[in-house]
Parts: C-alpha cells; sequence; structure tokens
C-alpha cells in the first residue's frame, strides 16, 4: 500500500521511511528545494534592504550638501523669501508656518503627497545657512526616492538663479 493513514508520530515516521524507500532521493530532493527556496528570499531580502539603505544614505548626502548660504542681512531675507516660494512650489501639502527661521508645510495626511521643512540657522557675523528636509509618500518608493533627490538637488540652483 502507498499511502497509510497515521495517528501517532511513531506511525508517520514509519510511513516517511515507506515513502522514503518507494521514492528514494525525492524526499531529499524537495527538502533541498525548500531550502534553496528560503536562502534565496533571504538573500533577496538583504539585497533589497541593502539598495534602500544606500538610496537612504544618498537622500541624506542630499540634504546635508544641497544647502544654501548667504552672507549678508539683505542677501539672507531674499533668500529665505525666495526659500518659501520654491517650498509653495514644489511641496504638495501648503504652507502651515513660515517665521524668521522655519517654513514648514503640513504632514502628508493621505496616501502620497510631499511635505518640505525650511530651517535658517545663523553663523558667524551675519552669514546663514538654509536648508532643507523632504518628506514623501508613500516611502519607500523608487518615485518618493527621485522626487526627493531632485528636490534637493534644485533648491541651490533655484535660488542662486532668483538672486541674479
Amino acid at each position: 500500500m502507498l499511502f497509510k493513514l497515521v495517528g501517532t508520530s511513531e506511525s508517520f515516521n514509519e510511513a516517511l521511511e515507506n515513502y522514503k524507500q518507494v521514492f528514494p532521493g525525492y524526499y531529499e530532493n524537495s527538502e533541498r528545494q525548500e531550502q534553496l527556496t528560503a536562502e534565496g528570499k533571504r538573500e533577496d531580502e538583504l539585497r533589497e534592504k541593502s539598495e534602500r539603505f544606500k538610496k537612504d544614505q544618498a537622500l541624506l548626502k542630499a540634504a546635508n550638501d544641497y544647502k544654501v548660504v548667504c552672507g549678508s542681512a539683505v542677501e539672507c531675507k531674499k533668500m529665505f523669501a525666495l526659500t518659501q516660494i520654491f517650498i509653495s512650489e514644489f511641496a504638495t501639502m501648503k504652507i502651515q508656518l513660515a517665521t524668521d527661521v522655519i517654513i514648514e508645510t503640513y504632514n502628508i495626511t493621505g496616501g502620497s503627497g510631499v511635505a518640505i521643512k525650511a530651517v535658517k540657522t545663523p553663523g558667524r557675523g551675519a552669514r546663514e545657512e538654509i536648508s532643507i528636509h523632504v518628506s514623501c509618500k508613500p516611502y519607500p518608493s523608487d518615485t518618493c526616492d527621485s522626487t526627493m533627490m531632485t528636490i534637493y538637488e534644485t533648491f541651490p540652483a533655484y535660488i542662486k538663479s532668483k538672486l541674479h
């Protein structure tokens, strides 16, 4: 008899041994195939995590690298006004707060959108630095990665082009 109804672990092990004798190599091959499939899935997950880490690192670097620096009170005032215009053009969320040192949009409430926060940090003398932080939903996604990188890269060029 090829199949046997089993009720105990002992009879299950006996049936398994019978199965292995009737189909030699098949059981071991299927176990090995399951093991290889699980290893492949783990490798895919690790690869995806590594790619996500690289993208996140690139976005963090962009947030640090793409800032604007002004040297006089008049220039800083104009640059921060241009930053507010930039945010209103590039963010999908409306501006909720605009002070002398912070411009911030509302948080993203729906399934997708772009929010931006700008901070003007005083430096030595009249020097000030304006940096932005961009958030996007749905994150993580290739669309958000691309959108955020574009905004970071565009910010300094936009400000400089409007100054001259």
